[in-house]
């Protein structure tokens, strides 16, 4: 399943129906979600509850920035900060975040750049 995001996103949704309390495994349902779904679509299909853990948190938050939705994906970005100081992802996360504010959705903002040899 390497690689094969819409197969993740299957499984993910497969596996959820029986493990509706896994972090782990909300936490790949959201990074494997199609690039189509709406964020709100997302966040509500995660309950309340798995939202405020910080691996989740930290799923949404890079899924809210993805769509340039910037509140929420600071909101979540915070709250898994709150929850796990010692990571490095969410202070990242939240530089990106004032990176994009800062630039706008730019394609340069989200694509890497091409090396020509």
């Amino acid at each position: 399943m390497i690689g094969d995001t819409e197969q993740t996103f299957q499984r993910a949704n497969e596996l959820r129906k029986e493990c509706p309390a896994c972090t782990r495994l909300a936490t790949f349902w959201v990074l494997a979600a199609p690039q189509g779904m709406f964020f709100a679509e997302i966040e509500s299909n995660i309950n309340s509850v798995l939202r405020t853990d910080a691996e989740v948190s930290l799923a949404l938050a890079r899924r809210a920035l993805m769509r340039f939705d910037f509140a929420p994906a600071t909101n979540y970005a915070k709250a898994a900060l709150a929850k796990m100081t010692q990571w490095s992802q969410p202070h990242i996360l939240i530089a990106q975040i004032e990176i994009g504010r800062a630039t706008g959705p730019a394609p340069s903002f989200i694509l890497p750049l091409a090396i020509n040899v």
